[in-house]
């Protein structure tokens, strides 16, 4: 198929149709939707099948049908791995010659175009010649090198980053029309109906980390799921990592993941790493940051001062996708793992530094260190209440049933 022929395939608005994608929308939907009025460059990441792509042409079909917005006036472009620059011009420049009319403004919507090799040039070439008061620019991609070392110097100034994570607890309800959402919505006011209602809601919320994290995975079989999260893993690792990073050894990165899957949240030394592992060093420290960018973990430095970071311990967390993969924990144990994998996608959807603090016996599971909060998930029916380690921190505990539940936060 030749490339005209591509971009007429991709665009079913310019033949008067809409994109076939579901009409429920994700949380993140509102935010991004605001977002096309910003002048600048609007970057979307998230792990393999998150819903970036449904939540870019959801958008498009809302500017066509609830905005009005012409459909000549829309751009919608998919990259593939190993494509040139140079094809980010050629569509764009068939785009305007041929679809766009004069004078009008227009909305470029590149969907993963970050496996395009030195993407952030023409993107930055081509958003400096638009006028930004009138035109948009939205780009999508799992995180990458690319967008970690260069984006930030290429587009400074010119776009605003969102992260798209897994779904959380409430939105699945939401999505899944669970009659569960009322008790959310609508709690019980006496003691003994809130905690039936929390009970039927941790009951939901433990199905819904092991099996309902993906937008997809709403619909299917139940025996269907556990399948489609090994093969997201799979494709992530033996694809997706060879294809962005170069990876040469995916069999060893598969083998570190599994060991932080089997190790989630603790402490991890490089060092301890590379001789478990027979990797070297650098090897080991590169192959943390790759399963980092492709969402597939979370990394968390232990400090009350942000600056404080590269010298201090780490723990690593996988994603709460994955908190329940090949475990060592007990059922229990495992549960409350990822129950704090969990929690920690949620501080980070703030976009705020999430930090950790240990010091001899004494820790704390995260810190928000700008907003003086800290955090303790207990995940178990019966717990010792925390003691105010940091006087200077908030502590607020996230439990089974307490007055701060983890499912709904």
């Amino acid at each position: 198929m030749n490339l005209q022929s591509r971009i007429v395939e991709l665009n079913p608005q310019w033949r008067g149709e809409v994109f076939p994608v579901p009409s429920l929308r994700r949380d993140l939907f509102e935010v991004l939707h605001t977002s096309l009025k910003s002048p600048l460059i609007t970057f979307l990441s998230g792990s393999r099948r998150v819903g970036k792509s449904v939540l870019l042409k959801q958008l498009i079909n809302n500017l066509i049908l609830e905005e009005k917005v012409k459909p000549t006036r829309i751009l919608f472009f998919e990259f593939s791995p190993n494509q040139n620059k140079e094809l980010i011009w050629e569509v764009y420049r068939y785009f305007k010659q041929n679809i766009l009319q004069n004078g009008e403004s227009l909305y470029l919507f590149f969907d993963e175009v970050q496996v395009v090799p030195g993407f952030e040039i023409t993107i930055k070439e081509i958003y400096d010649n638009l006028d930004q008061t009138r035109e948009k620019i939205f780009i999508t991609g799992s995180p990458s090198i690319s967008y970690k070392r260069k984006m930030a110097e290429s587009l400074a100034g010119r776009f605003i980053a969102y992260r798209l994570f897994p779904l959380n607890f409430k939105e699945y309800l939401r999505l899944s029309m669970s009659p569960l959402l009322l008790k959310v919505n609508n709690p019980s006011l006496d003691n003994l109906s809130r905690m039936g209602d929390l009970e039927q809601l941790n009951m939901e919320f433990k199905r819904f980390l092991t099996w309902c994290r993906l937008p997809q995975m709403l619909n299917m079989p139940e025996n269907e799921r556990g399948f489609y999260l090994e093969g997201s893993i799979d494709q992530t690792i033996t694809k997706d990592a060879f294809d962005y990073f170069n990876i040469q050894n995916p069999r060893a990165l598969s083998a570190l993941f599994s060991y932080i899957c089997q190790n989630n949240g603790q402490v991890m030394v490089k060092e301890n790493l590379s001789k478990i592992s027979g990797i070297s060093i650098v090897t080991v420290a590169n192959y943390l940051d790759v399963l980092e960018l492709m969402g597939l973990t979370y990394v968390i430095y232990n400090s009350t001062n942000p600056i404080v970071k590269l010298n201090s311990a780490r723990k690593i967390y996988v994603s709460s996708m994955f908190g329940l993969k090949n475990s060592k924990y007990d059922p229990q144990t495992a549960f409350g793992f990822a129950a704090e994998s969990y929690v920690l996608e949620r501080l980070l959807e703030q976009n705020q530094l999430v930090t950790f603090y240990r010091n001899r016996n004494k820790e704390v599971d995260f810190l928000l260190p700008k907003s003086n909060i800290a955090y303790e998930v207990k995940y178990r029916p019966q717990f010792e209440q925390s003691k105010i380690i940091l006087p200077d921190f908030e502590l607020k505990v996230l439990s089974y049933s307490g007055s701060l539940p983890v499912c709904l936060f």
